[in-house]
C-alpha cells in the first residue's frame, strides 16, 4: 500500500512503478532518515501532537530498523518506492498507530532534503580529511626535495629550472583552494530544511530552531519554498567536486609523462601499477590514467545536476528524484580518487639525476636576459638580444654557458664577468626567492603555509 493511497482507486502500472522505484539509489540514506524521524517524533512531542510514551515506542521502533539494516534483515516490499516508505512501513509493523503518527507535519520533500544535507555534512567532512591527507603526503615529499633541480615547462617544452619542492607545492596549493570551496559547501548545507512541508510550512507549531539544533545543524532555512525545491548545495558540491578532478587529472597527466622511459624522472610503485597480458616488460600508470578516466565521469555527473534542475519551476518536482544518483557518483569517484593519488605519492620515487640531467643548457636564457635588465637595458631589447645568443647557439650546437666574454660582448658590449652566475642554477634558485617563487627560502615558507591547513 503507498503513502497516497487514499486519493486513487487504481494502482500504478509496473512500468510506472518501476521508473518511479528509487529505493535501490536512496536506502543509502537510511540512517539520515532514521536521525530524522527520531528529531522529528520529539519536535512533534513538544509541540503536543505526541506522546512521550509514543515517542519511546517511535524511537524503540526506529532502533530496531536500524539493527536489522545492519544485520542485513531488513528488507522492502514492492510498494516501498523510497528510503521513507520503507522506514514508515516498517515502523508501522512494529509499533502499530504511533507509527502512523511520525508523518504528521511533514512531507517527504523537506524529509528527504534534510536527508539529503545531513549525508552531504559528512560526505563533506570526509572529502575535506581525504584532500588534507592527499596534501600532507605531497608535503612530505616536498620537504624531501627543497634543493632538487628540475627542469620547468610551459608548452611541455623546458622553460627554466624549478624545485621539485616547488613542482609538488604547485598541486598543494591547487588541494588548498579546493579545500576552501569545500568548506563553503560545508556552510552552505548546513541549514535544515525540516519543518518546511511539501512547500509552505508545517501548520503546526513546531519549533524548527530547536529542532535544528538536535539535528546538528546551525539553523533552519530561511524559506520552505527554498528548501524544498533547490539544490544549490549539490551543484555547489558537484562543481567543487569537478575542479578537484581536473586538478587530479592533470597532476595525472604529468605523472604519467614523467613516467615515461623518455622522460624518467618519476618511478611509481607496483602497488598503483599494472603490467600487460601480453607484453612482459610493460609496467603501466593504471592508477594515473583511471584518475584521468573518471575525472570526465564526474564532470559528467556535474551537467546531469546542473541539466536537471535548470528548467524546473520553483518548487518540488519529482525531477529531483535523480538528484542522488549523480552526486553520489561525483563523491565516491572522487574520494576514491584521492586516496589513490595520496597511496601514489607516498610510494613515489624521483630520479633526481636524471631530472638534473635533462636540464636544457638554454634554460638559463631568461637569468641572462634578467641580467641585461639589471644593468640597465630595457627588456625588451635585452630579450631581443638573448633571442639572437640563442639562435646562435642552436646554430652552432653551443650551450649558453660555454661563450666566452669576447663573444658575448659581440652580441651586447654590456656583458661583463659576472654573466657566468646565470649559469648556475643554485644562484639562479636563489634570486627566486620572493612569496611564491620556486627558491628554497621560499619554497620553505609555502611548507610552512600550508601546514596552518593540513
Amino acid at each position: 500500500m503507498t503513502l497516497w493511497h487514499g486519493r486513487f482507486e487504481g494502482t500504478m502500472s509496473d512500468v510506472m512503478q518501476a521508473c518511479n522505484h528509487s529505493l535501490p539509489i536512496d536506502i543509502r540514506l537510511l540512517p539520515y532518515d532514521l536521525r530524522v524521524n527520531r528529531a522529528w517524533a520529539n519536535a512533534l512531542c513538544n509541540a503536543q501532537l505526541l506522546t512521550p510514551d509514543e515517542v519511546k515506542a517511535i524511537e524503540k521502533g526506529l532502533q530496531q530498523i536500524s539493527e536489522e539494516h545492519v544485520a542485513g534483515k531488513f528488507f522492502p516490499l514492492p510498494n516501498d518506492e523510497d528510503v521513507h516508505s520503507l522506514v514508515e512501513r516498517r515502523l508501522t509493523e512494529l509499533i502499530g498507530n504511533a507509527g502512523k503518527k511520525i508523518h504528521t507535519g511533514r512531507s517527504r520533500n523537506d524529509q528527504v532534503a534534510t536527508d539529503f544535507r545531513l549525508y552531504l555534512k559528512e560526505a563533506v567532512a570526509q572529502l575535506c580529511d581525504t584532500v588534507r591527507d592527499l596534501g600532507r603526503a605531497l608535503a612530505a615529499q616536498a620537504e624531501s626535495h627543497i634543493t632538487t633541480v628540475m627542469p620547468g615547462y610551459t608548452h611541455m617544452q623546458q622553460a627554466q629550472p624549478i624545485t621539485l619542492a616547488h613542482y609538488l607545492l604547485g598541486f598543494v596549493s591547487a588541494l588548498e583552494a579546493d579545500f576552501r570551496r569545500l568548506q563553503n559547501v560545508a556552510k552552505a548545507v548546513d541549514e535544515c530544511p525540516l519543518g518546511s512541508g511539501a512547500i509552505a510550512g508545517a501548520a503546526f507549531p513546531i519549533d524548527r530552531a530547536a529542532l535544528a539544533k538536535n539535528l546538528g545543524f546551525s539553523r533552519p532555512t530561511i524559506n520552505s519554498l527554498a528548501a524544498t525545491s533547490q539544490r544549490d548545495e549539490a551543484l555547489e558540491l558537484a562543481s567543487t567536486l569537478s575542479i578537484i578532478m581536473v586538478h587530479l587529472s592533470r597532476y595525472a597527466e604529468d605523472w604519467i609523462t614523467y613516467s615515461t622511459k623518455e622522460f624518467g624522472y618519476l618511478r611509481m610503485s607496483d602497488a598503483v601499477t599494472t603490467g600487460s597480458s601480453m607484453m612482459p616488460q610493460k609496467k603501466n600508470p593504471d592508477a594515473m590514467e583511471l584518475i584521468r578516466g573518471k575525472a570526465s565521469r564526474v564532470i559528467g555527473d556535474m551537467q546531469t545536476l546542473f541539466t536537471l534542475v535548470k528548467g524546473l519551476p520553483l518548487h518540488y518536482a519529482k525531477d529531483l528524484q535523480e538528484d542522488k544518483p549523480a552526486l553520489f557518483d561525483a563523491i565516491d569517484q572522487t574520494l576514491i580518487c584521492l586516496k589513490l593519488f595520496t597511496e601514489s605519492v607516498a610510494t613515489a620515487q624521483w630520479n633526481t639525476e636524471r631530472m638534473a640531467a635533462n636540464l636544457d643548457p638554454l634554460l638559463f636564457a631568461t637569468d641572462v636576459a634578467d641580467y641585461l635588465t639589471s644593468r640597465g637595458i630595457p627588456f625588451r631589447a635585452a630579450h631581443a638580444v638573448v633571442g639572437k645568443l640563442v639562435q646562435d647557439a642552436i646554430t652552432q650546437n653551443k650551450s649558453l654557458s660555454s661563450y666566452t666574454l669576447p663573444e658575448l660582448q659581440k652580441f651586447c658590449p654590456d656583458f661583463e664577468k659576472e654573466v657566468v652566475d646565470c649559469f648556475n642554477v643554485k644562484k639562479c634558485l636563489d634570486r627566486r626567492n620572493l612569496i611564491g617563487g620556486t627558491g628554497p627560502l621560499s619554497v620553505q615558507a609555502q611548507i610552512k603555509h600550508h601546514e596552518k591547513w593540513l
